[in-house]
């Protein structure tokens, strides 16, 4: 994950590979300090800006249904493919 530190509304890239060249039912699942972002059922959603098989790029989740980052904490990201594939979690501080 690039950069190793964010701020909401700072864009972040996520590399690997087998994402998919479209994000389809994909979905990317980010959450810091008990706030979950993205994954189906989840309130709160953020924005992801690109998807390819091997790069998302997303915006850090603004603050939403009074929900938001925390400065200082450590949020995870981890990538849920539409055939049942699930990436390792990386971290990413939040400034």
């Amino acid at each position: 994950i690039s950069p190793g530190s964010a701020a909401a509304g700072t864009l972040v890239t996520v590399t690997g590979s087998g994402f998919g060249a479209t994000q389809g039912s994909s979905y990317l699942h980010f959450a810091d300090d008990g706030v979950n972002w993205g994954a189906p059922g989840n309130r709160t959603t953020f924005v992801i800006d690109s998807w390819s098989n091997t790069k998302i790029v997303l915006t850090v989740p603004l603050p939403s249904d009074n929900h938001s980052v925390v400065p200082g904490s450590t949020a995870t990201v981890e990538v849920h493919t539409s055939s049942g594939l699930v990436s390792n979690q990386v971290t990413i501080s939040i400034t």
